[in-house]
């Protein structure tokens, strides 16, 4: 099964009101291993420079023990959810000037925490390292996750909760006609049949992403009458990129596909649990397993 790490950042809100902030540090969370890793930026003399009211001494040891904690965390091999350790030992929610934003699932793509703590340091705070190529860091280093991963990380959560499901998920299906061809990984009923597929977009630019976005979009919106004829209803499963510099694309891409007029089911991968548990609690209900 694909691990997962969750991230958050931790920001400097000048202003609620007026949306002024800056990203001051970052905290990684790998459940498997216990482990906890806050970074931050030595040199924050851009806060200065940005908010004459910013003092750096008032700052910086919070910024300090945040680190320290994680460690600490770490040696005690913390567990829970991302959202719980950082309300309970580092900031209330919404605490004044410093926040920690939202809490991001990614797939673990490689074993090393290290280098998955290095590249995203990097990302968000390019200026600690500016002789970094970091496209050459993703290319060499950091493999993209596949449309058949997610499909995969799926079937795995999905048996891991109940082997006897296997006999109610079969093959993927086939739609097309002379506009468009669309083929699901599985499929699963519940009333309606559910083609599953799995959409990676940890790709290598804005353009592939937009791109993709665009063409399934088009496809599904072609193939809307043969799929409400069978009543198919169309689940993709989403995967995020790795970078994030091409998350506001991404986000970009989930609108386009909410423009899919067929009956259909965006699932983002930190929803792919909850996902697997809705449909082994559908399969429940069906009558052929009622008693």
């Amino acid at each position: 099964m694909s691990k997962t790490f969750t991230y958050s950042v931790l920001k400097y809100v000048h202003s609620q009101f007026l949306g002024e902030e800056l990203n001051l540090g970052i905290i990684l969370f790998f459940p498997d291993k216990g482990s906890l890793i806050f970074r931050y930026p030595k040199n924050i003399d851009r806060l200065k420079k940005a908010y004459k009211s910013f003092t750096e001494p008032a700052i910086k040891p919070y910024l300090q023990s945040f680190e320290k904690r994680a460690k600490k965390l770490s040696e005690e091999k913390i567990s829970g959810k991302l959202e719980d350790i950082l309300q309970k030992h580092f900031l209330a929610r919404d605490a004044s000037t410093l926040q920690f934003d939202e809490v991001q699932s990614v797939v673990q793509y490689v074993d090393d925490i290290q280098a998955i703590s290095d590249h995203y340091f990097n990302l968000y705070f390019p200026e600690e390292n500016p002789e970094l190529n970091y496209q050459m860091v993703d290319v060499e280093h950091f493999k993209p996750v596949s449309d058949r991963q997610i499909t995969a990380e799926y079937k795995n959560l999905l048996f891991t909760k109940d082997e006897n499901l296997r006999k109610y998920i079969r093959k993927g299906i086939e739609l097309r006609n002379t506009r468009a061809h669309f083929k699901s990984d599985l499929v699963w009923e519940n009333g309606t049949l559910n083609a599953v597929k799995g959409i990676s977009f940890d790709l290598k630019d804005e353009t592939a992403i937009l791109d993709k976005s665009v063409l399934l979009t088009a496809q599904l919106n072609y193939l809307q009458r043969e799929a409400e004829k069978d009543n198919i209803r169309f689940d993709l499963l989403i995967s995020r990129p790795k970078r994030p510099d091409l998350f506001a694309t991404y986000e970009n891409a989930l609108k386009t596909l909410s423009d899919i007029s067929a009956n259909k089911k965006i699932v983002t991968e930190d929803k792919l649990s909850e996902y697997a548990s809705s449909t082994l609690l559908e399969i429940e209900r069906r009558p052929d397993r009622l008693h």
